[in-house]
């Protein structure tokens, strides 16, 4: 069996082929378009890197994520003060730990700072890009750079994928693997597109356990287009997850943590909808899942009325879907739209992801990438077909003017609300000023997050919100400083107990108005 580098997958008129010969020029890769895309990648992550701070504040998720490889590399061991699950001295355990061993070994390379932290999903976002051109290229899936920098730009700037790459998020690695398997399937060697299968599916349960739907979708989609063609390489998938999962099972199994992924990460599939009934929300892991498979009817009611988050909230992946779905739809109308084409498996793509994941687990709007990769991969086939038959001016022009609505919620809505509040936002630097003046050696600190960065370096340890329910008395005492927005002051001091005072208070526009109270 092959690989498809010719498919007429890209043609959409026949079935797929047999593959080009090895001297087929369109598997030649045009090496001035490479050559400009990586400069322009480059300047992609100088860039994202030099309006960062300003474009996405400091927030939950993002210190959460980070928060393990933080403690790692200040040599606090591989723990957490930000887990709702656990103990700041027990072995972290998450749904995605390969994020946090590679975001330690990138802050050993470039120091400990906000900026630090998000640069590497800026590299690895570039990585995504560059490997999904080269994939479409060498299966000759856009055949034109008209298509292929549609294609990039909706993958740069769509709502999902933007947010993904900016918000300090473990997503990005996961997208990478995911184009990587993609990329596998143009390999014409057997051994070579076996092996980057298995070694990138590998990664996949360690980048996040939420991929492991989403990739048993995609191949049921495959086998659905491509009936059993291709079910060597899916069973290759299939072994690097098991090898995978086995991995991460030990690691955790090894350092006693395995019941906290188990909890976290086994019982957060329906955990949103459940906790919806007071008669479950402080049931333990067990109890829970006893519900949802009792109740499952009503959870499967829930989570689809919460799937309509991906159009709503996501306008990208609403304009694209659309895009998709009717040409599809108007192909099948004219008796044109053959099983097996782009413009198949792009719509099927753009209608059964969001259906199938929202009922596996909760997928918020910025998981919307699983459904944007494909539809921008599709689009771009669309657009480079009517730029190869050439199409009348009119169309190319709708053509562009649908794309860069696209876009436009995304990265360029975030810079245009980053020029509008440009004046009511302090920069970080005064912040992080702030903070070294109100914090003395040996504090331990209770905290927001907006501070994060500016406290975890300079205090013994900084707790979380998300810690609260793991706060023991012990750690109550130890406190001497709480550093929290003004809003939640009180509201912090009632958490943590005990008599405090304010010492200091930066005035300063949301999210960076914080206040500093020290105990009595």
């Amino acid at each position: 069996m092959r690989g498809i580098p010719a498919a007429s997958l890209s043609d959409g008129r026949t079935s797929i082929p047999a593959p080009a010969p090895a001297n087929d020029t369109r598997l030649r890769l045009p090496r001035v378009e490479l050559g400009l895309w990586c400069v322009a990648l480059a300047l992609f992550i100088g860039f994202n890197a030099a309006i960062s701070l300003d474009l996405q504040p400091v927030w939950l998720d993002e210190v959460t994520v980070a928060d393990p490889a933080v403690n790692l590399y200040l040599g606090r061991g591989f723990t957490s003060t930000g887990w709702q699950y656990q103990t700041k001295e027990e072995f972290w355990a998450s749904n995605a730990p390969l994020h946090q061993i590679l975001l330690f070994h990138w802050l050993k390379a470039f120091k400990l700072s906000p900026l630090s932290v998000r640069s590497m999903n800026f590299v690895l976002m570039a990585g995504i890009i560059l490997m999904t051109w080269l994939s479409v290229v060498r299966m000759a899936l856009v055949r034109t750079w008209q298509g292929r920098l549609a294609m990039l730009a909706l993958m740069t700037c769509t709502a999902g994928l933007t947010f993904n790459y900016c918000a300090g998020r473990y997503d990005c690695i996961g997208i990478l693997l995911c184009v990587t398997i993609f990329f596998a399937f143009s390999l014409e060697r057997e051994w070579q597109r076996w092996g980057t299968m298995v070694a990138a599916a590998t990664f996949i349960p360690m980048a996040g356990v939420n991929l492991l739907p989403y990739v048993a979708l995609m191949g049921g989609l495959c086998v659905a287009m491509f009936g059993l063609r291709y079910v060597r390489e899916l069973g290759f998938v299939a072994l690097g997850i098991v090898i995978g999962g086995s991995f991460l099972y030990m690691l955790y199994a090894t350092n006693d943590v395995a019941r906290v992924i188990l909890t976290s990460a086994g019982g957060h599939a329906l955990h949103d909808v459940v906790d919806k009934s007071s008669a479950v929300n402080d049931a333990d892991a067990s109890h829970k899942v006893l519900y949802t498979l009792t109740h499952l009817p009503v959870m499967l009611a829930m989570r689809l009325k919460d799937l309509g988050n991906w159009y709503t909230h996501d306008r990208s992946y609403m304009a694209l879907s659309l895009f998709v779905v009717g040409s599809a739809a108007y192909a099948y109308r004219q008796r044109a739209l053959p099983r097996v084409s782009v413009l198949t498996f792009g719509a099927a793509a753009a209608l059964l992801v969001p259906f199938g994941l929202g009922l596996a687990r909760n997928y918020p709007f910025y998981y919307s990438w699983m459904s944007l990769i494909p539809l921008a991969i599709t689009a771009g086939h669309l657009i480079s077909r009517r730029f190869e038959t050439g199409s009348a001016v009119w169309e190319r022009f709708a053509l562009a003017g649908l794309m860069l609505f696209a876009c436009y919620w995304g990265m360029p809505q975030r810079l245009v609300r980053m020029y509008q509040e440009a004046e009511l936002k302090s920069p970080y630097e005064r912040m992080d000023a702030f903070l070294a003046a109100n914090t003395r050696e040996g504090d331990a600190a209770y905290a927001d997050f907006e501070p994060y960065y500016g406290l975890i370096a300079r205090t013994r340890y900084t707790l979380l919100p998300t810690y609260k329910d793991m706060l023991s008395e012990t750690e109550r005492k130890e406190l001497s400083l709480i550093v929290v927005r003004k809003q939640n002051a009180d509201v912090a001091q009632q958490i943590v107990g005990g008599q405090w005072h304010k010492t200091a208070e930066l005035n300063e526009p949301v999210p960076y108005d914080l206040v500093v109270y020290r105990r009595n």
